[in-house]
């Protein structure tokens, strides 16, 4: 019995439940989630139907024996089988055999003849591709060159236009140099013709003629003057009658001050002063308003004012015309103009009045050799303000004199330049690398360019009409500058500018006479201040 009871045990123990994970309660002895009992197995995610087969992609194959005819087979005589030769027939080799490599060469043919047919085809295509394209690219030429044209007949009208209504002081100019060719070719015409006494009785009727003229172009740019100056003053009086404003979290917050009610106050009453066409009784009562504006203060200025105001009721009142009190009305107005930017009177003004900065550092002192007046010149003075090499030459003339000089005698517009200046910066903005040294030139620089070094004419065909000259570059792979470029027309720098290689583009004889050129605009472009940053440049290439 105690034998059996051992194996019962042994049994027991062999038959325990192995742990293979889970969790085991330390009390009870539970065992939760156990890998083998407590947890499911997965459903089977594939079906078991047959979906594919085998035996329908295979050829089912069959045995099947065939006896040959005697006219498909071949037999050969033997002993025991005799064949009959009465209809036999001995077939001789002939000329109508045609062999393996003549049927390569006969392909072979057939093969070039077809390889030609197909590159004639493609040669054909690319024909009409290219002819297309020199299609498109003639009437894109010719787009261009029509714009072009536009663009220089709108030019042309655009110079009329300023001549008959003059605005700026670059019109004045234009129009005294027409003022200066009318006078060339008046004078060439009477040189041509007569002689002696007649010659100086036609001189003396052209030079009155002149003058008729010149105060005509005065009167225009006086009135001009008048009208900029008013324009200016009411911009600088609207500017301190602004209120203040400040940017809030959603919106501006503007407010008025006492000090910008009273610019505001000014500023209006300098507009009623400037009014032409004003009734009497405005006029009137104007004046009076300037008058109650002028009792707190006591000074010469004001003095003056309030008696002129005084003197112009008076006139009213007698009923003189508007139209005679013309000069004491601008005194007025001039006056008032000087009462309304002190800050005095004006406090706004303080805050736009700017403070002159005292310049004793400066070394450089210049005096104008015609009005004999004395400049002091910063360290980085420019020839644009005082003429040429200020910091070399100091006994030169300003830019005052030079402007009366030229509507005397010079007479000469830079319009032109101003526009071959645009042109060269527009080309030069298209290309891959361009200079900064085009943004510092002035239309001054390019006509020296044009008329002192290039003769104002093409290098390469001598063409003088000038709305066809342009400025490009003589080593297309080089920046421009005034030593690297040719003076040519149009279709000339369109042309060089697609041969790439100066060797094969120019002679020798022609880079002589480029070199020569660019030699000589580089001495006089040395002695501008703003250009010796790019010489050193250019002397550290080299």
């Amino acid at each position: 019995m105690n034998e059996t009871a051992n194996d019962d045990n042994k049994c027991l123990q062999i038959s325990k439940k192995p742990f293979l994970g889970g969790y085991r309660h330390k009390v009870t002895g539970q065992i939760f989630h156990h890998a083998i009992i407590q947890t499911c197995p997965s459903p089977w995610k594939y079906n078991f139907a047959l979906q594919f087969n085998r035996d329908t992609q295979t050829v089912e194959l069959k045995d099947k024996s065939q006896q040959t005819p005697k006219d498909a087979s071949t037999q050969v005589q033997a002993r025991n089988i005799y064949l009959s030769t009465a209809n036999d027939k001995v077939l001789d080799a002939t000329n109508s055999y045609i062999y393996a490599d003549d049927i390569k060469k006969e392909n072979l043919k057939q093969i070039i003849i077809l390889q030609k047919c197909i590159r004639s085809w493609l040669a054909f295509c690319e024909l009409l591709r290219r002819k297309k394209k020199a299609l498109l690219q003639i009437l894109w030429d010719k787009e261009q060159l029509k714009n072009k044209r536009k663009e220089d007949a709108d030019w042309l009208q655009d110079l009329e236009i300023r001549r008959l209504n003059p605005k700026t002081e670059d019109d004045f100019k234009l129009i005294f140099s027409d003022l200066q060719n009318w006078w060339d070719s008046e004078t060439k015409s009477i040189s041509e013709v007569r002689s002696g006494a007649d010659c100086k009785a036609a001189m003396w009727l052209l030079i009155n003629t002149e003058v008729t003229k010149i105060e005509k172009v005065n009167k225009k740019k006086d009135k001009f003057g008048q009208e900029q100056s008013i324009q200016r003053r009411e911009k600088f009086l609207e500017r301190a009658s602004k209120s203040k404003m400040w940017q809030a979290s959603n919106d501006t917050v503007q407010v008025h001050t006492s000090t910008t009610m009273r610019a505001t106050y000014l500023h209006e009453l300098y507009q009623t002063l400037s009014m032409n066409y004003v009734s009497i009784q405005d006029r009137v009562d104007a004046l009076k308003n300037l008058k109650e504006v002028l009792k707190p203060y006591h000074s010469k200025l004001t003095d003056n004012m309030i008696q002129l105001t005084n003197r112009e009721i008076d006139l009213h009142l007698r009923g003189i015309k508007n139209a005679h009190l013309k000069g004491l009305q601008n005194r007025i107005r001039n006056l008032f103009w000087q009462f309304a930017k002190k800050p005095v009177f004006n406090p706004e003004m303080q805050l736009l009045t700017k403070i002159k900065k005292d310049d004793t550092s400066s070394p450089y002192i210049m005096s104008c050799s015609a009005c004999k007046c004395f400049y002091i010149l910063p360290i980085s003075s420019t020839d644009e303000v005082l003429g040429k090499s200020v910091i070399e030459n100091y006994f030169t003339k300003c830019k005052k004199c030079l402007d009366i000089e030229n509507e005397s005698w010079i007479r000469k517009d830079l319009e032109l330049y101003k526009r071959m200046l645009k042109l060269l910066i527009s080309e030069e903005e298209r290309q891959p690398t361009k200079s900064s040294i085009i943004y510092i030139l002035q239309p001054s620089d390019i006509g020296y360019l044009t008329d002192k070094i290039w003769k104002h004419q093409s290098c390469i065909s001598g063409s003088k009409n000038d709305l066809e000259l342009e400025l490009t570059r003589f080593c297309i792979n080089k920046n421009w500058t005034p030593w690297n470029c040719l003076l040519v027309t149009r279709q000339e720098a369109n042309v060089l500018s697609k041969i790439l290689d100066t060797e094969t583009k120019y002679d020798k004889k022609f880079k002589m006479g480029a070199s020569q050129k660019h030699a000589e605009a580089r001495r006089y472009f040395a002695t501008i201040p703003r250009f010796l940053p790019y010489l050193a440049e250019d002397f550290d290439v080299f």
